[in-house]
């Protein structure tokens, strides 16, 4: 076995040496990136069924709970108490093909969860004096995003999770212990000359189609608890101010296989990979807003979020197994990473939010509603680790993006009915992702002297490209995923 492996590796090394000068930045598993500071800097608020059956751009006409986390001086026009309760159902579905290789066939994943879209109680004063109209207080939870989704592709092209972990070992860095390490121990890659250099039985066959498959599963979400108030001058100006404090939970699991399905690869079998990661943290912000209402039709508002500050926690661990033949036995090789954590920090977007509403009399309203949101800006912080930190800024710099996103809604009057509609748009905050997001919203609800029903639901369907791995000189693997969320929430709500 070493011996042929030696004669064809010997003819390889110059190039191979090249490639791994070529490819200055270096690996670090499960290092914190420009797809952390993305996952948890984008939000999808839920809030109550009434705003999501508008397209969620509530912020200009408030009297909603749900402005409490876009623009508190909704607040401002409650003249009631209220109490809101906002249980939601969330579908999400997944198509995936693996572009590599050709002909590939598209695979297909669903997954749903109960969650709570928000809970809210807003308090009602009169302030002595005759300008200040209100005086209004607000805490409860509202949901900003939610994580849960299972994707899998499978299908047949060039290349193998194992380049990745010839690169890691061969590099300036040397091996880790949650990729490279575990493909030494699991005897996947073996230094046949002992001179620290390592090979693979892929540099046997470098062309052949290798049969692959990953499912990744992932759950959790962020939901915010919310502080805040609103008060109204003399009907025409509205401020609010809100502290936002997010919780987050992250889970996510990969199991992922190779196979040698022609068996031109000597010696390899087959392969599998399982990485498990197990995120949370605890975040602060404010956001502050006015509202200007220049006649009885017309409201014009604005609000600025500062940036989320959370300080996270992730835990996570690897296996590999590697199954080959050797002198017609077959072999099994087993390793597992110790387990990992690491504490960072993460600096979220500044945004700022513009509202637009239009009053029909008594039969409705319009809603339009725009923000502004810089994921270049978002900040890592490590602490002790200078170099890493900077690398990792600089790819957010470099691999993220501003992004526009619009909200247009409107509201049909019957008697104690409602009827509502909405749409959204959202640029994806990726640079490598040119296409925008898409939403459709309705909903429905009755209103009576004390109590509220409302039911709203939520179409969002997304693109996106996901790399199961990272290479600089192998075939690099690409996988077109195509999701689609649906979501439904009922509000219950009290006057008081």
């Amino acid at each position: 076995m070493f011996n042929q492996k030696q004669s064809i590796m010997n003819t390889r090394l110059l190039v191979l040496a090249l490639a791994i000068i070529c490819a200055a930045a270096p690996f670090h598993a499960k290092s914190q990136s420009f797809i952390d500071a993305l996952r948890y800097s984008t939000f999808e608020p839920v809030g109550t069924a009434r705003a999501l059956g508008v397209g969620g751009g509530m912020g200009a006409l408030g009297a909603d709970f749900s402005v409490a986390s876009t623009n508190p001086a909704g607040l401002a026009w409650y003249r009631k108490g209220e109490l809101t309760i906002t249980p939601g159902f969330l579908h999400s579905s997944a198509r995936s093909t693996l572009l590599s290789g050709s002909n590939n066939p598209e695979q297909r994943e669903n997954k749903g969860n109960f969650h709570f879209g928000s809970f809210g109680l807003v308090t009602a004063s009169d302030p002595k004096g005759p300008d200040w109209r209100s005086f209004n207080f607000a805490i409860g939870l509202n949901r900003l995003r939610n994580f849960n989704r299972s994707v899998n592709f499978q299908g047949d092209s060039q290349g193998s999770l194992i380049d990745r972990f010839l690169e890691i070992a061969n590099s300036d860095a040397g091996p880790t212990d949650f990729e490279a390490d575990l493909a030494i121990r699991a005897f996947a890659i073996y230094d046949l000359n002992q001179n620290g250099f390592y090979e693979s039985d892929f540099e046997l066959a470098p062309n052949v189609l290798v049969r692959r498959a990953q499912t990744i599963n992932t759950t959790g979400g962020i939901n915010e608890l919310v502080f805040s108030f609103g008060a109204n001058y003399k009907d025409v100006l509205m401020i609010g101010a809100t502290l936002g404090i997010p919780f987050l939970r992250f889970t996510e699991e990969k199991s992922y296989d190779e196979a040698d399905a022609s068996q031109e690869v000597p010696f390899f079998d087959n392969l599998q990979y399982f990485e498990s990661l197990s995120a949370t943290g605890l975040g602060l912000n404010a956001k502050l807003g006015f509202i200007v209402r220049p006649n009885q039709m017309f409201r014009i508002g604005g609000a600025v979020h500062t940036p989320t500050r959370f300080r996270l926690s992730e835990d996570f661990y690897s296996e590999l197994t590697y199954n080959y033949t050797e002198s017609g036995i077959a072999q099994t090789g087993n390793a597992r990473s110790p387990d990992g954590s690491f504490r960072y920090s993460l600096s979220t977007p500044w945004r700022f939010i513009g509202n637009v509403g239009v009053l029909v009399n008594k039969a409705g309203f319009l809603t339009l509603e725009a923000e502004y949101v810089s994921f270049d800006n978002a900040k890592l912080g490590f602490d002790g680790f200078p170099d890493d930190e900077r690398i990792a800024n600089q790819n957010i710099s470099e691999r993220l993006q501003p992004a526009l996103n619009l909200r247009l809604g409107g509201e049909f009057v019957y008697e104690a009915f409602r009827f509502r509609a909405g749409v959204g748009m959202q640029q994806p905050g990726a640079r490598a992702e040119e296409d925008p997001n898409f939403s459709f919203s309705a909903g429905v609800g009755v209103r009576g002297r004390s109590i509220f029903l409302d039911l709203g639901y939520r179409r969002t369907g997304f693109n996106e490209v996901y790399e199961p791995y990272l290479t600089s000189f192998a075939p690099q693997q690409i996988v077109d995923v195509r999701t689609g969320r649906d979501l439904a929430v009922l509000t219950l709500g009290f006057r008081f």
